[in-house]
């Protein structure tokens, strides 16, 4: 009888590595339909292990608590938005078309569907504490408002504009762009619902940001008139 041969030693951790590597991704899909659909309140380790089609003793090989699992969702979401603002800092060009260049991307991440998955997300898990929201505002948004100051900085070291609060002044473009997209979406609470304002609405809030803190030129010293001494 002819003697069995086992698949060499490193081919077979490979192929563990992999199963565990599909595991771990089918565990993360089944956490992020349920946790987008029902919230961190209402779903459970059982419910996931269900929807992953995996064991719940395999869940928690992989995760040690579903806060564990909640998290690692949110961030594998939060790491798939594209973050193109070194692209954006690095167009030419005057500063009003540069700055419009960057509200457009914005517009176009508020809108995005991941965006508007993870704020349903959080909308609908009341258990999740502000320190850990605070955390998702820090990978979605803070980033963008790090290189908005960045820019902002560096034009104002050029003389093009004079801002005395520099984060407030990024906080106020970020209203003037996007407050009313990201109003509507909380309100309707659906994907791709934030509707992009057209290009004169924001081509004008760019315009009134520009002109608001452009930097004024010196005005010339007065001179003074030399009174001629009187006899």
């Amino acid at each position: 009888m002819p003697r069995q041969v086992s698949a060499p030693a490193p081919a077979r951790r490979r192929g563990e590595r992999s199963a565990t590597r599909e595991k771990h991704a089918a565990i993360l899909d089944a956490a992020r339909q349920l946790f987008s659909r029902n919230g961190f309140d209402h779903t459970n380790m059982d419910a996931i292990a269900a929807c992953a089609d995996v064991s719940k003793a395999t869940v928690y090989a992989h995760f040690a608590s579903k806060d564990a699992v909640f998290q690692a969702t949110v961030d594998a979401m939060a790491s798939e938005m594209p973050d193109r603002w070194d692209a954006l800092l690095a167009i030419g060009g005057p500063l009003q078309l540069r700055l419009t260049a960057v509200a457009q991307d914005l517009m176009a991440m508020t809108a995005a569907p991941m965006l508007q998955a993870i704020q349903r997300m959080l909308a609908l898990s009341t258990q999740v504490s502000l320190q850990r929201a605070e955390t998702y505002w820090d990978l979605c948004f803070a980033r963008y408002d790090r290189a908005m100051q960045r820019l902002l900085r560096a034009e104002i070291r050029q003389g093009t504009l004079a801002i005395a609060d520099v984060a407030q002044a990024s906080a106020q473009f970020f209203a003037l762009i996007a407050s009313a997209s990201a109003l509507r979406g909380l309100l309707t609470g659906e994907p791709g619902a934030p509707q992009r304002p057209g290009a004169r609405c924001v081509e004008s809030a760019v315009a009134l940001f520009v002109r608001g803190y452009r930097a004024q030129a010196n005005p010339a010293p007065a001179t003074r008139r030399r009174v001629a001494a009187r006899p």
